[in-house]
């Protein structure tokens, strides 16, 4: 480890760029209370700054050229002038978050990472519009400063309502014969909810996506958000994954590409300093393989540049000197664990889903109904095949017995 940690800091330049010796360097680095507290004592001067508000003005800030040096540039104890009003503070503290406008978001439960929000967005797509006249159009909202200008203490119990808020959210509405007027009334709910919990959204960062897959495409209106009207994109990056208006996965395997290559020359320097096998099997797997395969279960057996990966893979081989797995490989075995995770998961927004799926006969999931070849290609039908397919492979040696 200690071989390990050297040669990234040579790579990196941390030795060359450090000076020595290392006690006058470090001697120089203020104690941790200090700079805990020039760190708050920034913070203040940020929310006395908020317009938004409703805190007083007449903060405590003592002047930093009459107090010695490498003391606390603020005391430990504010003054009692220092406080938020009492109207506002009571109003926040007893309001309780009205639930009913929250969206759907995976990533607020428990176990459950970013994968599943993006998974659980692209099988509402994918479902909704092999039906006809159909289209998808999903709002990404942005927050400006959501919780960096209110003190902790008030914020904690409204974040534990709230099951820790994510700034990545999205509203998906799935809309049918051109009937826009619920997707509308959620989004207006949402931008209401967020500013009676005083959450400022940034109109200029919040963009929608279209998803109209028709020959004769309808021409989407902007919604409008606190009077500015939002912008519709081609494409967005959501929670690492770039997600386009035309759902291929053309520029996220690009994009992926790009990444895994620049993940592979720090791969081939760690070779140069004569690093053990071992350890470059580890950093592969921790730094190369988490970013070339962390969208894989997204896009099922729609990847695009699937050669590129492998090149990618074989050229790791070759470095690391043993014989990796393929994308294929690694496709399947993430799947199967995925959609097994699904099933063992009660609170899984998609445990429902296969649930019904369920065959009264034996352990098998049914195949659900896909109109359109970009929907049988998608995440659900072909891990449903993936999964019936290993139980057929386990039941075979009970079989032969």
């Amino acid at each position: 480890m200690f071989q390990l940690n050297t040669t990234m800091r040579t790579i990196t330049g941390t030795i060359r760029s450090t000076p020595l010796p290392w006690p006058p360097v470090l001697s120089n680095i203020p104690p941790p209370h200090i700079r805990q507290e020039a760190v708050t004592h920034k913070m203040l001067l940020k929310v006395k700054d908020s317009p938004h508000l409703p805190i007083h003005a007449d903060i405590y800030n003592p002047p930093t050229a009459q107090l010695p040096s490498r003391r606390p540039i603020w005391k430990n104890t504010p003054p009692a002038d220092f406080t938020i009003q009492l109207a506002w503070k009571t109003e926040w503290e007893s309001k309780e978050v009205p639930n009913k406008h929250l969206v759907l978001d995976p990533n607020l439960q428990s176990h459950l990472g970013v994968d599943n929000a993006i998974i659980f967005l692209l099988n509402q797509a994918y479902t909704h519009l092999d039906k006809a006249a159909s289209m998808v159009r999903v709002m990404f909202f942005d927050f400006s400063c959501a919780f960096n200008t209110i003190r902790p203490a008030l914020l904690r119990e409204k974040l534990t309502a709230m099951q820790k808020y994510s700034e990545d959210s999205a509203i998906v509405g799935c809309i049918s014969s051109g009937e826009k007027t619920e997707y509308r009334a959620t989004v207006q709910n949402f931008v209401t909810w967020c500013e009676l919990n005083h959450l400022q959204l940034n109109v200029t960062k919040t963009k929608e996506l279209l998803v109209d897959l028709r020959r004769k495409k309808t021409q989407g209106t902007p919604i409008s958000i606190q009077g500015a009207p939002v912008d519709i994109v081609d494409d967005y990056k959501y929670l690492g994954v770039y997600l386009n208006n035309k759902l291929d996965w053309t520029k996220n395997s690009e994009a992926v590409y790009r990444k895994g290559q620049s993940r592979l020359f720090l791969l081939r320097r760690l070779r140069s300093f004569n690093i053990c096998g071992t350890m470059l099997r580890m950093f592969y797997e921790s730094v190369v393989a988490s970013a070339i395969y962390f969208a894989v279960r997204f896009e099922g057996s729609r990847w695009q540049q699937t050669g590129w990966i492998n090149k990618l893979v074989r050229k790791a081989s070759d470095v690391v000197g043993v014989q990796l797995d393929s994308l294929t490989v690694v496709l399947e075995r993430r799947m199967l664990s995925k959609v097994q995770a699904i099933l063992d998961n009660d609170s899984h927004p998609l445990h429902e889903v296969l649930d019904r799926l369920r065959s009264t006969f034996s352990q098998r999931l049914l195949a659900p109904r896909c109109s359109t070849e970009r929907h049988r290609k998608s995440f659900l039908p072909v891990s449903i095949s993936l999964y019936n397919s290993s139980l057929k492979i386990s039941d075979t040696p009970n079989q032969v017995q």
